[in-house]
């Protein structure tokens, strides 16, 4: 609430509930935002482990069934991209959040394919189409980021 504040001789630098409050020259982050901000990073981890079980069945019957390969390639194109992203920015709680991410689905695609035909109606497309859309990503990434400044490249790539 704004109104309790200001009465507590607190100014408000915005006028919504997420608002931080300045005492003295000094901005007071509320705590429920300090809460989310270092919870996020640790529920990210669980929800890149969340396909570990569907892999090891995977590994287990040597075979991927009708299931989808998108998931994994995805999860590796847009950790990459959150993680350059991070390192543009220079938020570690993003880019080292999502290099996990990066890590675990590249796994999760490795193994994937280890065991998948080339290509199957429930991927969709081919192993290579993933593998093409992944490198490119990458490169794109790459190269918006050899070309702009920092800035203007973290735009661009927190815009993808």
């Amino acid at each position: 609430m704004i109104m309790p504040a200001v009465a507590r001789g607190l100014t408000t630098l915005q006028s919504s509930p997420a608002a931080l409050l300045v005492r003295g020259g000094a901005a007071v982050v509320p705590d429920w935002v300090s809460f989310c901000a270092n919870a996020a990073p640790i529920a990210s981890m669980f929800i890149f482990f969340a396909p570990y079980p569907t892999i090891d069945q995977v590994a287990k019957n040597k075979n991927v069934g009708s299931l989808p390969l998108l998931p994994y390639s995805s999860m590796m194109a847009n950790c990459f991209l959150w993680t350059a992203y991070g390192i543009l920015k220079q938020e570690s709680k993003i880019w080292a959040t999502n290099g996990i991410g990066v890590a675990f689905g590249l796994y999760y695609f490795l193994r994937f394919i280890q065991f998948a035909p080339p290509k199957s109606p429930s991927f969709p497309g081919s192993i290579t189409q993933h593998i093409t859309a992944c490198l490119g990503v990458l490169v794109a990434s790459a190269g918006i980021i050899a070309i702009f400044p920092v800035e203007e490249a973290s735009a661009i790539i927190g815009n993808l």
